[in-house]
C-alpha cells in the first residue's frame, strides 16, 4: 500500500509514504525494482532509502548504472547513496563519471562519495581537484580529504585558510581539524554565534528538490570560525561557562590552536589578567 502511494499524484501523499515505509530488509527487493522508475520521486526515494538509510549492499548492482542516469538529480542521489553503502564496486564507475561529467552538481557528488572510501589510490585524484576552477568542486575535494584524514593534503589545504572566499576559509579549517584529529579543536573552532545552511536545488528546474520532499530542504551544518579573523577574548569567556573548564586551560588550548592553524589571538595580557582577578 505504501509503495503504491509513492506514485500518488499528490505531493503530501508521496512524502508521507516515503517517510513511513519500513526501514528493514523486507522492503529492499521492492525498492530495487523502483530505482529506475519513470516517476522521479519514486526512483529517488527508492535510491535514497536503499543507500542512505538501509546501506544495502544488495542494491549496489542496481544503483551503479544510475551513476550515468539522464536525470541529474537521480544521478547525484545514486552517487551519494553508493557512498553511504561504501562498496568498492562503485569506485571505478564514480571516478569515470567524475572525469566525464561537465556538471559541478554531479562532479561534487562524485568527490564527496569518493571521500567516503579508504582506498589510497583515490587520494592523488582528489588532490588534483583541490585546485579546480569551480569553487563547489574545491570545497568538495577539501572536505573529502578532511574526512579521509589525509595528511598528504595538509600542505595544499593550508593556503585556503587565507582564501578570498570566507566559506572556503572555514571549510579548509574544518578539514584540517579533521585531519589533525583533535576533538577539542572541533569544539573550540566552531562558531557558536552563527549557523550555516545548505539548500539543495534541482539543477534542471532550478526549484528545490530532495528525495523525500519536493519542497525546500535546509540542511544544518556546524559553521567553523573564520581563520582570517582574530579570536577575541569574549569567545574564550563564553566557553568557560559552556564547558566548565578553567580559563587558564581554555586559554592554553586556544594558544595551541593559534599556533597550529596560524590564527591570531585578539587579546592582550592585561585583558586576560583582569578577567582572572574578577571576584
Amino acid at each position: 500500500m505504501l509503495l503504491k502511494a509513492l506514485e500518488h499524484p499528490y505531493t503530501d501523499v508521496r512524502e508521507a509514504a516515503a517517510e513511513h515505509l519500513p526501514r528493514d530488509t523486507v522492503i529492499i527487493d521492492p525498492l530495487i525494482e523502483r530505482v529506475d522508475h519513470h516517476n522521479k520521486f519514486v526512483r529517488t526515494a527508492a535510491i535514497s532509502i536503499l543507500g542512505r538509510e538501509l546501506k544495502s549492499e544488495k542494491a549496489v548492482d542496481a544503483l551503479i548504472p544510475l551513476v550515468n542516469h539522464f536525470d541529474i538529480d537521480t544521478q547525484r542521489e545514486a552517487i551519494l547513496s553508493l557512498g553511504c553503502i561504501n562498496d568498492d564496486r562503485a569506485i571505478a564507475p564514480i571516478i569515470e563519471c567524475l572525469n566525464n561529467s561537465k556538471h559541478p552538481f554531479v562532479r561534487s557528488a562524485c568527490i564527496t562519495t569518493l571521500g567516503s572510501f579508504s582506498s589510497q589510490p583515490i587520494v592523488p585524484l582528489l588532490l588534483t581537484y583541490i585546485q579546480d576552477t569551480d569553487v563547489q568542486i574545491r570545497h568538495a575535494a577539501i572536505t573529502a580529504l578532511g574526512r579521509m584524514r589525509e595528511v598528504k593534503a595538509v600542505e595544499q589545504i593550508f593556503p585556503f585558510l587565507r582564501d578570498m572566499n570566507i566559506n572556503t576559509r572555514r571549510i579548509a579549517l574544518r578539514a584540517l581539524a579533521m585531519i589533525f584529529g583533535e576533538e577539542n579543536d572541533h569544539f573550540l573552532l566552531k562558531d557558536s554565534t552563527s549557523h550555516s545552511y545548505v539548500t539543495y536545488f534541482s539543477p534542471s528546474t532550478r526549484t528545490p528538490f530532495t528525495p523525500f520532499s519536493e519542497r525546500m530542504m535546509i540542511q544544518h551544518h556546524d559553521m567553523y570560525i573564520d581563520p582570517a579573523v582574530a579570536i577575541n577574548f569574549s569567545q574564550v569567556i563564553d566557553l568557560v561557562d559552556k564547558i566548565k573548564k578553567p580559563l587558564s586551560e581554555i586559554r592554553k588550548r586556544y594558544e595551541m590552536i593559534a599556533e597550529r592553524y596560524g590564527i591570531t589571538l585578539g587579546w592582550n595580557e592585561d585583558e586576560y589578567q583582569s578577567e582572572v582577578h574578577l571576584p
